[in-house]
């Protein structure tokens, strides 16, 4: 009898396919690379797993330590499934042709929206691991289950986007109204699944091309346009949810930083926070964007908002732009964060720092851990360090959110044996961990959907360290612990 694919994801796994998974996984980590020093700027280094019962970054190594714990059986078998798609450099790069193909094909056959079969194959292997669906019946459970797992709250994005190089094309067949619309009932759509603490993220492009020229040429948002982004900026803050400005290709984010410098006067004021900008860590200039816009938020009274990542756009971002290697990437995401978290950045000085909400998304273990301790290192010593969240895009890095939610249990446990100020001293400790998640059709997630393929594909050592993990979880559910 064959399996389907339905049912080889699924829940029915026999015994046998397990020990059979376990072995391929034995052999495939035992011969995959080990270099970890690539010079490619989004590749992410990680912990280095000694001992297949010692999780990594844990202070007492015991068996017990179980991070992806809360991660659902099907869930765990696709990370392991295509954890192992990705760490085969033939099919990985199979995998890559295929999406980028089908993200810019103009056929009816190869479109997923349309042609059905393909539908129900994507979402099998790759659409329902990394996206929440396209309904709000797909969409809420995955949320509430996220945030019944002990997520602080989630970051909700619809997917769709605009691709720079494909402009020409696109234009021909862009009715921009039309566009602006569309974009502006898909956010309402996103903040009526959130709830308050919650985030929404969003991008300019997604609103069609017309606003994507506006970026390129550096003009200032149309009129219609900027309506409709203030229509949302204004549910959002009736309901308590923050937003993300996305970042994207650097054709478009100089212009994209200065409209969310914006929106930021005008939202982020009274010491709240609504919207913060995404900055970067894999660009030479970043360091330097952030002193200025600190600087802009000091001598103008405002709060700024940072959500800080290492970098998404290596496929088509200029190079020369990026830092040289993966060393100097991480001691840029390292650096920014440490100076926001200490309120000195550079020769702005604690003195009258301007109010910063931190945002830390991303998938290095070393750079979050060391983030989380140095975090609550200040809060013990009873310094006032910016606020700090976290958050790991979903289906992705599940054991590096897994050790965050282990320290807010810890932290918890510790609390509740303590009373008066130590209590709440334990509170501000815990970290407070989200995923981000993406909704939209097949083919409107297909952009998102390459750039994960891209980013698995480059992160060999990360993938090795979440195949231990995974496996370890996989056995001991097979052992009933």
């Amino acid at each position: 009898m064959t399996l389907k694919p339905a049912m080889y994801l699924g829940q029915h796994f026999k015994l046998s396919t397990f020990h059979c998974l376990q072995v391929t996984l034995n052999r495939s980590i035992s011969t995959q690379g080990r270099n970890r020093h690539s010079t490619t700027a989004n590749h992410d280094t990680q912990f280095t797993v000694q001992d297949p019962m010692t999780g990594p970054g844990l202070p007492s190594g015991r068996p017990s330590h179980r991070p992806l714990k809360s991660l659902p059986l099907p869930a765990l078998l696709r990370t392991i499934f295509l954890g192992q798609l990705f760490a085969s450099p033939a099919l990985s790069n199979m995998g890559m042709g295929m999406l980028s193909r089908l993200a810019s094909t103009r056929s009816a056959l190869l479109d997923p929206d349309r042609n059905i079969i393909l539908n129900k194959v994507l979402r099998a292997l790759v659409y329902n691991h990394f996206c929440a669906g396209n309904e709000q019946r797909e969409i809420v459970p995955v949320l509430d289950r996220l945030k019944a797992s002990g997520y602080a709250g989630v970051i909700l994005q619809y997917a769709r986007e605009i691709v720079a190089h494909g402009a020409a094309e696109s234009s021909k067949v862009d009715v921009s109204s039309q566009h602006i619309q569309m974009w502006l009932e898909g956010n309402l759509k996103t903040l009526s699944c959130l709830s308050k603490g919650d985030y929404m993220g969003m991008k300019y492009t997604g609103a069609g091309q017309r606003i994507a020229e506006a970026l390129k040429a550096g003009d200032e948002p149309p009129a219609e346009f900027s309506a409709a982004l203030h229509q949302i900026m204004r549910t959002a803050q009736a309901q308590g949810t923050r937003i993300f400005l996305d970042a994207e290709q650097q054709v478009f984010q100089t212009t994209i930083d200065r409209w969310t410098v914006d929106l930021m006067r005008q939202y982020n004021v009274d010491g709240e926070v609504l919207v913060l900008n995404t900055y970067q860590a894999y660009l030479k200039a970043t360091r330097g964007i952030i002193r200025d816009h600190l600087k802009l938020a000091q001598q103008e009274g405002w709060a700024l908002g940072v959500k800080l990542v290492r970098g998404a756009y290596i496929l088509h971002d200029i190079r020369s732009r990026i830092h040289d290697t993966k060393a100097d990437t991480d001691a840029s995401y390292n650096g920014i964060a440490q100076s926001l978290l200490t309120r000195s950045y550079d020769d702005i000085g604690t003195e009258n720092f301007p109010k910063v909400r931190t945002f830390l998304a991303g998938h290095n273990a070393n750079s979050i851990q060391r983030a989380a301790k140095l975090h609550k290192n200040l809060v013990l010593q009873g310094d006032k360090p910016s606020t700090l969240e976290f958050g790991q895009l979903y289906g992705m890095a599940d054991h590096v959110s897994g050790e965050l939610l282990l320290r807010v249990e810890a932290a918890r446990e510790a609390a509740q044996h303590l009373t008066g100020q130590e209590a709440e001293t334990q509170k501000q400790v815990a970290p407070r961990v989200f995923k981000c998640v993406h909704w939209g059709s097949v083919r409107e997630c297909l952009h998102f959907l390459t750039r994960r393929a891209a980013e698995n594909q480059g992160s060999s050592d990360r993938l090795r360290d979440g195949l231990l993990e995974a496996r370890r979880e996989l056995w001991a559910r097979l052992r009933g612990n």
